[in-house]
């Protein structure tokens, strides 16, 4: 059935359309401007990778490839995330990364890897090995790299107890020997040495390491397209000039059983910056029988998810019965900005298994794989509220298709919606960072799979299983994972909106600062920006660094005179988020009851109004407020419900 599948679905309906257009790569691209063609040098002739390995240290067996693909046995086209192990079941169907930015002169640069099948063989973005200085790579590089390191816990424990008299007796893994990834530099001499004693560094009862790359050949998976000429010409998408390290991990222990993790390693090893980047997850959950899915996402722990779309998945399709599983992938630890914020998942969106869709089908150039990455569209077409997403003359933008729990009846999900559930694939996102020449960033994501028994009790299911799960690896991450990178919090002795008299006598209130390792540590306060003699609101900044450098940020907005006008408020009754935003404020009137929103600016001037209908959840598109502070009133017929204040980055 999952052959018939691909060729059907994927293969020919895919991939047909775009061959025309992607045979013209036999030679170099064409029409390309003078900078770009710069870096078209650096391409070099690698091979595709071939090397294959499975991570089945618990109760999952995941296939994985040196190609950019996770989850998938892409030289077969069977699926590639197998839960219960040895059940023959299998809940993701095929996935793989997505990256995609602008340079200085905003042109788009962009990897993606999908099914890697064209109907003459694979097309590829990505091939193994690392980059070095330049950039650049060697078709024996990428043949080295085309594999993958293997090391357990057990082993080093092992290698440990070894070394403890300062030499090693027994003989040493190949893994071992020849490591490649992250290791603890035992001599201290910055070289990674067993025969020292250093050894590799993972987390995890079992770890697999591996190394990719977007430049070593051209991209056949996606292309550009130079309209200037008669006909059209195909070109090959730039690339980033990108590395990407993998490091995929397990636990065998009963409250890990059915959880993977993956540490992800993104170097911008290309002499130019890269602006507006977004890194995706592209996901194909077959969860079982794969033509009865619905999927959705939570915003606020950072989950794609994937359900069934009844309370029966079909046994005979290869489905896992009655009470039937949901499976998820969850940003544990973001991107960290240049400012210093923890990314998250800045878009969740769905899409058809129709090439010939403009709008919600596959993607096939670089600029509809961007477009789905910052949560738009295939053709760029704002996603809206409501229905399958795409509203025609509607105004209610979002970046979050279905963000609501499918058992709410009044929020938007596939199944309070009554979509017809089918084979569904999606993009969860997260973006927007930039990355100089050498910069690096780092996220963690883990696979989730949870069965509830009676989720579906009611008709349509509810998160609350997969949520909990959610949030029980979160917190074990957080104790046991993320090492020292959390920053400590800071709590303030009172309210951090405050609306003071025009010359009162008014003194900043006090705060606390908690850190996970160093305990309390001191609270810098800055009010030098505050003037109690003049109308207008005051930020007073509020900061605390632990021993580690991790930094933290409070800020008490004090709103002198008229402002705002903030007489009785209840900051806490309504939810606005992200903060900071950066394009969409996504709002949870938290079961109040409001038909309002204003939005002002620190000098109290109106600068929107929107209706909020007769919605508990909306969405309100902010992308043409210049960056600052604002506040917001949340309103019910003329009575104030909730007063918010929000950073607009």
């Amino acid at each position: 059935m999952n052959m018939m599948k691909f060729y059907l679905l994927k293969c020919l309906s895919t991939f047909l359309l775009c061959f025309t257009i992607i045979c013209s790569y036999a030679k170099a691209p064409t029409n390309v401007p003078t900078k770009q063609g710069t870096i078209n040098k650096m391409l070099m002739d690698c091979a595709p990778g071939t090397a294959k390995t499975t991570l089945e240290i618990n109760n999952v067996r995941a296939h994985f490839r040196t190609t950019g693909t996770i989850f998938f046995q892409d030289e077969t086209t069977e699926p590639g995330y197998e839960i219960p192990k040895d059940s023959g079941k299998y809940s993701i169907y095929a996935g793989a990364l997505w990256i995609g930015a602008l340079d200085d002169e905003n042109n788009l640069k962009l990897a993606a890897q999908t099914y890697r099948q064209s109907y003459q063989g694979f097309v590829d973005d990505f091939w193994p090995g690392p980059l070095n200085e330049n950039g650049e790579t060697t078709r024996d590089v990428c043949s080295e790299y085309d594999k993958f390191w293997r090391i357990t816990k057990e082993e080093i424990d092992a290698f440990m107890v070894d070394f403890s008299d300062g030499t090693i007796d027994d003989e040493l893994s190949e893994d071992i020997k020849s490591w490649k990834g992250d290791f603890i530099d035992a001599d201290g001499d910055n070289l990674y040495n067993p025969e020292k004693g250093d050894y590799p560094k993972i987390n995890g009862d079992e770890a697999i390491w591996s190394v990719i790359n977007d430049n070593g050949n051209f991209h056949t998976n996606t292309f550009t397209v130079d309209t200037t000429t008669m006909p059209p010409t195909a070109m090959s998408s730039l690339p980033l000039g990108i590395e990407i390290q993998t490091l995929v991990y397990g636990f065998n222990n009963d409250n890990l059983a059915n959880i993977t993790f993956v540490d992800y390693t993104l170097i911008n090893k290309s002499s130019e910056n890269l602006k507006k980047a977004y890194l995706g997850t592209w996901l194909d959950p077959d969860l079982g029988n794969y033509e009865d899915d619905f999927v959705g996402c939570d915003i606020e722990r950072n989950l794609g998810i994937c359900y069934n779309g009844d309370p029966n998945d079909d046994e005979d399709a290869d489905g896992y019965g009655t009470d039937p599983p949901f499976v998820a992938i969850q940003i544990l630890n973001g991107i960290t900005t240049t400012t210093g914020d923890k990314l998250g998942m800045s878009g969740f969106v769905f899409y058809n298994n129709d090439p010939y869709n403009e709008v919600q089908g596959d993607p096939q150039t670089a600029e509809e794989h961007y477009n789905y990455l910052i949560g738009k569209w295939k053709n760029g077409a704002s996603i809206t509220l409501g229905g399958t997403g795409f509203n025609e003359g509607s105004t209610e933008e979002v970046t979050h298709m279905f963000p609501d729990n499918p058992s709410d009846a009044e929020g938007w999900s596939e199944c309070s919606e009554g979509n017809t559930p089918a084979d569904r694939r999606f993009v969860m996102a997260t973006g927007p960072f930039d990355m100089q020449p050498g910069a690096a960033k780092k996220m963690t994501q883990s696979i989730l799979w949870v069965r509830p028994e009676g989720a579906f009790d009611e008709g349509c299911p509810s998160f609350d299983g997969i949520r909990d799960l959610a949030d029980e690896v979160l917190e074990f991450y957080n104790a046991n994972l993320a090492g020292d990178d959390i920053a400590p919090v800071i709590t303030i002795n009172g309210d951090d909106l405050v609306n003071v008299e025009l010359g009162a006598d008014w003194t900043p209130p006090t705060a606390t600062a908690m850190d996970n390792i160093d305990g309390e540590i001191t609270v810098i306060i800055d009010d030098s920006a505050l003037n109690l003699d003049a109308n207008g609101a005051y930020d007073i900044i509020y900061t605390a660094a632990d021993s580690n450098g991790n930094t933290s940020e409070r800020i008490v907005t004090v709103v002198v005179g008229t402002g705002v006008g903030i007489l009785d408020y209840a900051v806490d009754a309504v939810l606005i988020y992200p903060n900071p935003i950066i394009d969409f404020a996504y709002i949870n009137l938290n079961g109040q009851i409001a038909n309002l929103i204003q939005i002002f600016d620190v000098q109290g001037k109106l600068i929107l109004e929107a209706d909020l209908g007769d919605l508990n959840h909306t969405t309100i598109n902010l992308s043409k407020l210049e960056s600052g502070i604002y506040f917001s009133k949340i309103i019910n017929q003329n009575k104030l419900v909730s007063i918010n204040k929000f950073i607009k980055r």
